[in-house]
Protein backbone atom coordinates (compact mmCIF):
# COMPACT_ATOMS: atom_id res chain seq x y z
CA UNK A 1 0.00 0.00 0.00
CA UNK A 2 2.46 2.50 0.58
CA UNK A 3 4.76 1.53 -1.82
CA UNK A 4 1.45 2.25 -4.07
CA UNK A 5 1.03 5.73 -2.66
CA UNK A 6 4.66 6.33 -3.45
CA UNK A 7 4.06 5.36 -7.24
CA UNK A 8 1.28 7.71 -7.01
CA UNK A 9 2.39 10.65 -5.63
CA UNK A 10 5.64 10.37 -7.99
CA UNK A 11 3.66 10.43 -11.06
CA UNK A 12 1.27 13.52 -10.17
CA UNK A 13 5.20 15.26 -8.74
CA UNK A 14 6.05 14.26 -12.44
CA UNK A 15 3.01 15.66 -14.04
CA UNK A 16 3.18 18.33 -12.50
CA UNK A 17 6.88 19.49 -12.64
CA UNK A 18 6.37 18.86 -16.80
CA UNK A 19 3.22 20.84 -16.47
CA UNK A 20 5.18 23.62 -14.50
CA UNK A 21 7.60 23.56 -17.08
CA UNK A 22 5.48 23.96 -20.11
CA UNK A 23 3.72 26.77 -18.32
CA UNK A 24 7.18 29.14 -17.44
CA UNK A 25 8.45 27.85 -21.53
CA UNK A 26 5.40 29.23 -22.28
CA UNK A 27 5.92 32.62 -20.65
CA UNK A 28 9.42 33.11 -22.38
CA UNK A 29 8.74 31.91 -25.79
CA UNK A 30 5.38 30.74 -26.94
CA UNK A 31 5.91 28.21 -30.10
CA UNK A 32 3.09 29.91 -32.11
CA UNK A 33 3.46 33.48 -30.36
CA UNK A 34 0.75 35.09 -32.90
CA UNK A 35 -1.58 32.34 -32.20
CA UNK A 36 -1.63 32.68 -28.37
CA UNK A 37 -1.41 36.74 -28.98
CA UNK A 38 -4.51 36.51 -31.32
CA UNK A 39 -6.05 34.03 -28.61
CA UNK A 40 -5.57 36.35 -25.57
CA UNK A 41 -6.72 39.35 -27.16
CA UNK A 42 -10.37 37.85 -28.01
CA UNK A 43 -10.60 36.85 -24.98
CA UNK A 44 -9.62 39.92 -23.90
CA UNK A 45 -12.37 41.31 -25.56
CA UNK A 46 -14.81 38.99 -24.99
CA UNK A 47 -17.86 40.97 -23.98
CA UNK A 48 -17.38 43.37 -26.87
CA UNK A 49 -17.20 40.91 -29.97
CA UNK A 50 -20.25 40.87 -31.67
CA UNK A 51 -19.33 38.16 -34.86
CA UNK A 52 -16.65 35.87 -35.88
CA UNK A 53 -15.05 34.62 -38.67
CA UNK A 54 -14.42 30.81 -38.50
CA UNK A 55 -12.84 28.39 -41.07
CA UNK A 56 -10.04 28.93 -43.22
CA UNK A 57 -7.72 31.48 -44.39
CA UNK A 58 -10.03 32.85 -46.73
CA UNK A 59 -11.52 34.46 -44.14
CA UNK A 60 -9.60 36.80 -45.00
CA UNK A 61 -12.00 38.16 -47.50
CA UNK A 62 -13.56 39.51 -44.56
CA UNK A 63 -13.97 43.08 -43.24
CA UNK A 64 -15.81 43.65 -40.11
CA UNK A 65 -15.35 47.82 -40.41
CA UNK A 66 -17.22 47.04 -44.19
CA UNK A 67 -19.69 44.48 -42.97
CA UNK A 68 -20.62 47.50 -40.18
CA UNK A 69 -20.09 44.99 -36.67
CA UNK A 70 -17.32 44.87 -33.92
CA UNK A 71 -15.65 41.20 -34.86
CA UNK A 72 -12.68 39.31 -34.43
CA UNK A 73 -10.84 36.82 -36.70
CA UNK A 74 -10.80 33.11 -34.94
CA UNK A 75 -9.85 31.35 -38.00
CA UNK A 76 -6.28 30.32 -38.24
CA UNK A 77 -4.29 29.28 -41.74
CA UNK A 78 -5.37 25.37 -42.81
CA UNK A 79 -7.95 24.71 -40.62
CA UNK A 80 -10.31 21.78 -41.49
CA UNK A 81 -14.02 21.85 -40.30
CA UNK A 82 -13.37 19.48 -37.44
CA UNK A 83 -11.08 21.89 -35.96
CA UNK A 84 -12.94 24.87 -36.61
CA UNK A 85 -15.82 22.96 -34.98
CA UNK A 86 -13.82 22.84 -31.98
CA UNK A 87 -12.80 26.43 -32.04
CA UNK A 88 -16.86 27.25 -32.34
CA UNK A 89 -17.87 25.14 -29.61
CA UNK A 90 -15.11 26.20 -27.19
CA UNK A 91 -15.32 30.02 -27.56
CA UNK A 92 -18.61 30.71 -28.72
CA UNK A 93 -19.51 29.67 -25.24
CA UNK A 94 -16.78 32.34 -24.23
CA UNK A 95 -18.22 34.96 -26.07
CA UNK A 96 -21.34 36.19 -24.79
CA UNK A 97 -22.19 38.92 -27.42
CA UNK A 98 -21.65 36.84 -30.42
CA UNK A 99 -24.84 36.69 -32.89
CA UNK A 100 -23.22 36.00 -36.44
CA UNK A 101 -20.54 33.74 -37.41
CA UNK A 102 -19.22 34.10 -40.83
CA UNK A 103 -17.85 30.26 -42.17
CA UNK A 104 -15.71 30.44 -45.08
CA UNK A 105 -16.03 26.96 -46.78
CA UNK A 106 -13.96 26.15 -50.00
CA UNK A 107 -13.51 24.43 -52.69
CA UNK A 108 -11.82 21.62 -50.80
CA UNK A 109 -13.61 21.64 -47.63
CA UNK A 110 -15.28 17.90 -48.16
CA UNK A 111 -12.07 16.47 -48.90
CA UNK A 112 -9.89 18.45 -45.94
CA UNK A 113 -8.73 16.57 -42.44
CA UNK A 114 -5.40 17.51 -41.53
CA UNK A 115 -5.25 14.35 -39.41
CA UNK A 116 -5.12 12.48 -42.24
CA UNK A 117 -2.30 14.10 -44.16
CA UNK A 118 1.39 12.38 -44.53
CA UNK A 119 2.59 15.68 -45.14
CA UNK A 120 4.43 17.10 -42.11
CA UNK A 121 3.64 20.54 -42.63
CA UNK A 122 0.03 19.82 -43.26
CA UNK A 123 -0.33 17.29 -39.73
CA UNK A 124 1.04 20.58 -37.56
CA UNK A 125 -1.89 22.77 -38.77
CA UNK A 126 -3.85 20.26 -35.83
CA UNK A 127 -1.45 20.90 -33.07
CA UNK A 128 -1.67 24.63 -33.88
CA UNK A 129 -5.33 24.30 -33.85
CA UNK A 130 -5.35 22.97 -30.20
CA UNK A 131 -2.39 25.22 -29.46
CA UNK A 132 -3.12 28.27 -26.59
CA UNK A 133 -7.53 27.05 -27.32
CA UNK A 134 -8.63 27.33 -23.70
CA UNK A 135 -10.54 24.40 -21.94
CA UNK A 136 -9.24 20.55 -22.45
CA UNK A 137 -11.86 19.76 -24.94
CA UNK A 138 -10.21 17.64 -28.14
CA UNK A 139 -11.58 15.98 -31.43
CA UNK A 140 -12.18 12.37 -31.14
CA UNK A 141 -9.47 10.02 -31.50
CA UNK A 142 -7.20 12.91 -31.89
CA UNK A 143 -5.98 12.87 -27.88
CA UNK A 144 -2.14 12.25 -28.94
CA UNK A 145 -2.47 15.69 -31.04
CA UNK A 146 -3.81 17.58 -28.14
CA UNK A 147 -1.24 16.15 -25.56
CA UNK A 148 1.19 17.35 -28.16
CA UNK A 149 0.12 20.89 -28.59
CA UNK A 150 -0.09 21.15 -24.90
CA UNK A 151 3.16 20.27 -24.05
CA UNK A 152 4.46 22.02 -27.40
CA UNK A 153 6.28 24.88 -25.30
CA UNK A 154 8.55 21.79 -23.44
CA UNK A 155 8.77 19.76 -26.89
CA UNK A 156 9.64 22.15 -29.00
CA UNK A 157 9.99 21.54 -32.60
CA UNK A 158 13.64 23.61 -32.41
CA UNK A 159 14.88 22.17 -29.13
CA UNK A 160 14.57 25.66 -27.06
CA UNK A 161 17.45 26.60 -29.45
CA UNK A 162 15.59 30.13 -30.74
CA UNK A 163 14.29 30.68 -27.01
CA UNK A 164 18.03 29.96 -25.87
CA UNK A 165 19.34 32.57 -28.57
CA UNK A 166 16.86 35.07 -27.52
CA UNK A 167 17.21 34.87 -23.98
CA UNK A 168 20.67 35.96 -24.65
CA UNK A 169 19.87 38.41 -26.68
CA UNK A 170 21.46 36.96 -30.12
CA UNK A 171 18.22 36.90 -31.55
CA UNK A 172 15.16 39.16 -30.94
CA UNK A 173 11.71 38.69 -30.60
CA UNK A 174 9.53 37.87 -33.29
CA UNK A 175 7.14 41.12 -34.46
CA UNK A 176 3.68 40.96 -33.77
CA UNK A 177 2.10 39.65 -36.37
CA UNK A 178 -1.89 40.52 -36.05
CA UNK A 179 -3.84 43.62 -35.08
CA UNK A 180 -5.04 43.24 -31.37
CA UNK A 181 -8.22 44.47 -31.99
CA UNK A 182 -9.88 42.01 -34.54
CA UNK A 183 -7.16 39.53 -35.30
CA UNK A 184 -6.23 40.51 -38.71
CA UNK A 185 -3.04 40.08 -40.01
CA UNK A 186 -0.75 43.21 -40.01
CA UNK A 187 1.09 42.13 -43.25
CA UNK A 188 -1.99 41.42 -45.16
CA UNK A 189 -3.06 45.27 -44.67
CA UNK A 190 0.55 46.39 -46.09
CA UNK A 191 0.10 44.32 -49.55
CA UNK A 192 -1.01 46.40 -52.28
CA UNK A 193 -1.86 44.10 -54.66
CA UNK A 194 -0.95 42.43 -58.01
CA UNK A 195 -0.15 44.85 -60.67
CA UNK A 196 0.57 42.34 -63.20
CA UNK A 197 -2.29 39.87 -64.33
CA UNK A 198 0.21 37.59 -66.44
CA UNK A 199 2.04 37.11 -62.47
CA UNK A 200 -1.08 35.80 -60.85
CA UNK A 201 -2.15 33.96 -63.96
CA UNK A 202 1.22 31.85 -63.81
CA UNK A 203 1.09 31.46 -59.71
CA UNK A 204 -2.34 29.58 -60.43
CA UNK A 205 -0.95 27.26 -62.50
CA UNK A 206 2.28 26.50 -61.03
CA UNK A 207 1.62 27.19 -57.50
CA UNK A 208 -1.62 27.39 -55.18
CA UNK A 209 -4.03 24.50 -57.70
CA UNK A 210 -0.84 22.85 -57.59
CA UNK A 211 -0.51 22.47 -53.76
CA UNK A 212 -3.80 22.01 -53.34
CA UNK A 213 -4.83 19.21 -55.71
CA UNK A 214 -1.75 17.63 -54.39
CA UNK A 215 -2.79 17.48 -50.72
CA UNK A 216 -6.70 16.88 -51.05
CA UNK A 217 -5.56 13.70 -53.35
CA UNK A 218 -3.19 12.72 -50.05
CA UNK A 219 -5.96 13.30 -47.66
CA UNK A 220 -8.98 11.48 -49.29
CA UNK A 221 -6.49 8.24 -50.11
CA UNK A 222 -5.91 7.91 -46.91
CA UNK A 223 -9.15 8.30 -45.81
CA UNK A 224 -12.21 7.64 -48.13
CA UNK A 225 -14.84 8.57 -46.16
CA UNK A 226 -14.09 12.14 -45.07
CA UNK A 227 -16.78 13.46 -47.87
CA UNK A 228 -19.25 11.82 -45.64
CA UNK A 229 -17.32 12.93 -42.21
CA UNK A 230 -16.95 16.41 -42.92
CA UNK A 231 -21.02 16.71 -43.93
CA UNK A 232 -22.06 15.45 -40.94
CA UNK A 233 -19.30 17.90 -39.15
CA UNK A 234 -20.95 20.87 -40.61
CA UNK A 235 -24.26 19.97 -39.49
CA UNK A 236 -23.28 19.42 -35.92
CA UNK A 237 -21.88 22.91 -36.36
CA UNK A 238 -24.78 24.31 -38.10
CA UNK A 239 -27.30 22.79 -35.25
CA UNK A 240 -24.68 23.93 -32.50
CA UNK A 241 -24.74 27.39 -33.39
CA UNK A 242 -28.70 27.80 -34.20
CA UNK A 243 -28.97 26.46 -30.71
CA UNK A 244 -26.95 29.24 -29.56
CA UNK A 245 -29.44 32.15 -31.55
CA UNK A 246 -26.84 32.53 -33.53
CA UNK A 247 -26.30 33.39 -36.99
CA UNK A 248 -24.50 31.05 -39.68
CA UNK A 249 -23.05 32.74 -42.69
CA UNK A 250 -21.68 30.29 -44.99
CA UNK A 251 -19.53 32.25 -48.02
CA UNK A 252 -17.30 30.96 -50.72
CA UNK A 253 -14.88 34.41 -51.55
CA UNK A 254 -13.94 35.56 -55.04
CA UNK A 255 -10.91 33.16 -56.40
CA UNK A 256 -8.56 34.66 -59.40
CA UNK A 257 -10.26 32.98 -62.38
CA UNK A 258 -7.74 31.17 -63.55
CA UNK A 259 -7.68 29.31 -59.92
CA UNK A 260 -11.70 28.04 -60.22
CA UNK A 261 -10.51 27.31 -64.05
CA UNK A 262 -7.88 24.77 -63.12
CA UNK A 263 -9.64 23.35 -60.00
CA UNK A 264 -10.97 20.20 -60.25
CA UNK A 265 -14.23 19.92 -61.86
CA UNK A 266 -15.66 17.19 -60.56
CA UNK A 267 -14.72 18.51 -56.61
CA UNK A 268 -15.97 22.14 -56.98
CA UNK A 269 -19.36 20.67 -58.58
CA UNK A 270 -20.12 17.96 -55.63
CA UNK A 271 -18.56 21.16 -53.12
CA UNK A 272 -21.16 23.50 -54.31
CA UNK A 273 -23.98 20.74 -54.45
CA UNK A 274 -23.12 19.98 -50.85
CA UNK A 275 -23.26 24.07 -49.88
CA UNK A 276 -26.63 24.31 -51.24
CA UNK A 277 -28.25 21.26 -49.89
CA UNK A 278 -26.86 21.93 -46.26
CA UNK A 279 -28.59 25.12 -46.61
CA UNK A 280 -31.71 24.12 -47.91
CA UNK A 281 -31.89 21.79 -45.32
CA UNK A 282 -30.98 23.82 -42.12
CA UNK A 283 -32.12 27.12 -43.40
CA UNK A 284 -28.87 29.11 -43.36
CA UNK A 285 -27.39 31.35 -45.70
CA UNK A 286 -24.86 30.08 -48.05
CA UNK A 287 -22.92 33.26 -50.62
CA UNK A 288 -20.90 31.66 -53.48
CA UNK A 289 -18.51 34.68 -55.20
CA UNK A 290 -16.16 32.06 -56.16
CA UNK A 291 -17.06 33.01 -59.65
CA UNK A 292 -18.32 36.70 -59.11
CA UNK A 293 -17.24 39.10 -62.21
CA UNK A 294 -16.99 41.82 -60.00
CA UNK A 295 -13.62 40.08 -58.69
CA UNK A 296 -12.32 37.72 -60.46
CA UNK A 297 -10.77 39.39 -63.30
CA UNK A 298 -9.13 42.28 -61.24
CA UNK A 299 -5.67 41.90 -59.86
CA UNK A 300 -5.84 44.62 -57.31
CA UNK A 301 -8.27 42.62 -55.32
CA UNK A 302 -5.97 39.44 -54.20
CA UNK A 303 -3.13 38.72 -52.28
CA UNK A 304 -2.63 35.67 -54.21
CA UNK A 305 -4.67 32.83 -56.15
CA UNK A 306 -7.13 32.30 -53.71
CA UNK A 307 -6.73 35.18 -51.31
CA UNK A 308 -8.78 38.72 -51.34
CA UNK A 309 -6.59 41.27 -50.19
CA UNK A 310 -6.88 43.93 -47.06
CA UNK A 311 -6.44 46.91 -48.78
CA UNK A 312 -9.03 46.67 -51.57
CA UNK A 313 -10.22 43.12 -52.37
CA UNK A 314 -11.74 42.48 -48.32
CA UNK A 315 -13.31 45.64 -47.90
CA UNK A 316 -15.22 45.31 -51.26
CA UNK A 317 -16.28 42.03 -51.17
CA UNK A 318 -17.64 42.42 -47.34
CA UNK A 319 -19.54 45.37 -48.41
CA UNK A 320 -21.22 42.85 -51.28
CA UNK A 321 -21.67 40.22 -48.77
CA UNK A 322 -23.85 42.81 -46.10
CA UNK A 323 -25.79 44.08 -49.13
CA UNK A 324 -26.59 40.24 -50.25
CA UNK A 325 -27.50 39.50 -46.04
CA UNK A 326 -29.56 42.82 -46.39
CA UNK A 327 -31.67 41.74 -49.06
CA UNK A 328 -32.45 38.01 -47.77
Amino acid sequence: MKQLQQSILFTAGLIGIVLFCAALWSRMDPVYPDIKFRMQNLLRQANEIEAVSAGNSHCKAIDFDALGERGYHIWLGGNDVFETELHLKTLIPRLPKVRTVYYAVSFHTFVADNRAATILDRKSKRVEAYAYLPGWKWIPGDFQSFVKARLINLIRPDHGYTTLLRLLGQQPRPAKESNPRDGSRNRDRQFKGFRNINVLIERAEKARIVEHAKLMNDMLQNCPGLPEDTYACLERTIRFLQAQDIRPVFFTPPYFFRYTELADRNMVETFRRNMKALARKHNVEYYDFSANPDFVFETKYFMDEDHLNRRHGAPAFSKQLRERMNCR
